[in-house]
């Protein structure tokens, strides 16, 4: 899969990721890369995420 890009939202907080499909289950790279930029931004935006609320309960996991 391929890997996620960010796009800054604001000098201070928040990122919108972009490049990703949260209907399916995220490989290992995926997984650290959302998870250092919620670190680093500490508010991330998915962009058009399309999820059924199965999908969305899944990723939230």
């Amino acid at each position: 899969m391929p890997r996620i890009r960010t796009r800054t939202l604001t000098t201070t907080i928040g990122t919108l990721v972009v490049n990703v499909d949260l209907s399916v289950p995220l490989d290992e790279e995926q997984f650290a890369d959302i998870q250092a930029a919620l670190l680093k931004h500490q508010v991330i935006f998915f962009d058009n995420p399309r999820l059924t609320p199965v999908q969305h309960r899944d990723f939230a996991a």
